[in-house]
């Protein structure tokens, strides 16, 4: 398949909603249309889906399913937030969300405004909203520029990335809790493969201090291999292949544990340190003033 530019994908995206031309989806003129995900973000690869992100005005959604051809089951469960659809052309799967501007106000609002980690007992961001979040930040335009650059700009980035590394960070506690509680227990083979899954997101915690907000599993080599070569250090990553490939030895499990902790809490320490200037834009939040 040959690389199509923002017109042809365009017109791909607009000539599968039967006669319902895509232009009336952005009534107003306030929708826009961009390309995302692993292609733009430089992880994907030739067999990779084109990723589509369709903003359009206030419309009903029964309207908007009912133009897509076969469109079956596949809509989002996820609270309603959006409409998935999914076509071929030329060989190649392309993945499109269309989601309605004024929920993605009320998205970056929500992510602006944040004050604590904490507010409510523990604030989350839906993991849809924080993919979301990334795939705009790294998204781009191939329809109605000028309002995808407005919404784009109005974005507090540094919110996301702050915000990501608090609640990965939130998540490692709860981890912690799993790994400790297995050791006290004499539950090795848990607490082994549990502590695998707490350097995950002490990885994730890290990297997206350095922007990289993508909290998907499966780039998490991606996302250091990019650290080692913008930093110019492959200590991060050639310390995480040596963790995360270490056998099972029940002999031998106890101390990997403490091993992987302690990798943990150093890099931790390391955010911790460099967050301190930002604890500002987070004044109420316990972690921050607690550690």
């Amino acid at each position: 398949m040959n690389v199509l530019n923002g017109s042809e994908l365009f017109n791909i995206v607009n000539n599968n909603f039967k006669s319902f031309p895509i232009s009336k989806i952005f009534i107003g003129n306030s929708g826009f249309m961009y390309l995302s995900g692993s292609i733009i973000e430089g992880f994907g690869n030739e067999s990779s889906d084109v990723d589509l992100y369709i903003i359009y005005n206030e419309m009903d959604k029964k309207d908007i399913i009912n133009q897509i051809p076969d469109f079956g089951n596949t809509i989002s469960d996820e609270c309603d937030e959006f409409i998935k659809y999914h076509f071929e052309y030329d060989g190649k799967r392309f993945d499109c969300e269309l989601w309605r501007i004024d929920q993605v106000i009320e998205i970056i609002e929500e992510l602006n405004n944040i004050k604590s980690l904490n507010d409510s007992g523990h604030h989350i961001i839906s993991t849809s909203k924080l993919e979301f979040l990334h795939r705009l930040k790294i998204g781009v335009s191939i329809y109605n520029s000028h309002n995808f650059n407005k919404i784009k700009k109005s974005v507090n980035f540094l919110y996301l990335n702050l915000y990501t590394v608090l609640q990965m960070m939130y998540m490692q506690d709860r981890i912690l809790e799993d790994v400790q509680g297995a050791l006290l227990s004499k539950d090795i083979g848990t607490s082994f493969f549990s502590a695998k899954k707490l350097l995950k997101y002490a990885i994730h915690s890290y990297l997206a201090y350095f922007g990289e907000t993508n909290i998907s599993e499966k780039w998490i080599y991606r996302k250091l291999k990019r650290y080692s070569y913008n930093y110019n250090n492959d200590e991060l990553l050639e310390k995480y292949l040596e963790l995360q490939s270490t056998e099972y030895n029940e002999l031998k499990a106890e101390d990997f544990v403490n091993r992987v902790i302690s990798f943990c809490n150093k890099l931790n320490s390391n955010i911790y340190r460099k967050m301190e200037s930002y604890s500002r834009y987070f004044p109420e939040n316990e972690i921050l003033i607690s550690k």
